[in-house]
């Protein structure tokens, strides 16, 4: 019973382990691909989706994994599905300076104007 109390032990701590090594490359892939998101300089209408697509998936992929997507890339996915409409009183109601610096820029990628 001991051995086994043991490796039990030995296994929670394998997958600590591995839980750690698992969520630092998912917040370093989380931090670069909202990164270079923002350094796009324009997006069509289709481009926008086709972004959020793929921060969906990436979300899904993550979930599975037992990770949340961080709030930078929440907010971008909701300011990329977001009508232009929606996009300005996103904006103009905003007092995060976080969600407002993500929304500003997917609003010049997306050619919606300024606030």
């Amino acid at each position: 019973a001991e051995v086994d109390a043991r490796e039990a032990d030995g296994d929670a701590k394998d997958e600590s382990v591995s839980y750690r090594w698992i969520r630092a490359i998912a917040d370093a892939t989380m931090h670069l691909y909202l990164q270079k998101a923002l350094e796009i300089a324009a997006l069509s209408q289709l481009g926008a989706a086709q972004l959020e697509t793929d921060i969906s998936y990436l979300g899904n992929v993550l979930v599975a994994l037992g990770i949340q997507l961080d709030q930078g890339l929440s907010t971008a996915s909701k300011y990329l599905k977001a009508s232009p409409e929606d996009v300005q009183f996103l904006l103009k109601d905003c007092k995060d300076p976080s969600e407002r610096r993500i929304g500003t820029a997917i609003e010049q990628m997306r050619g919606l104007g300024t606030t």
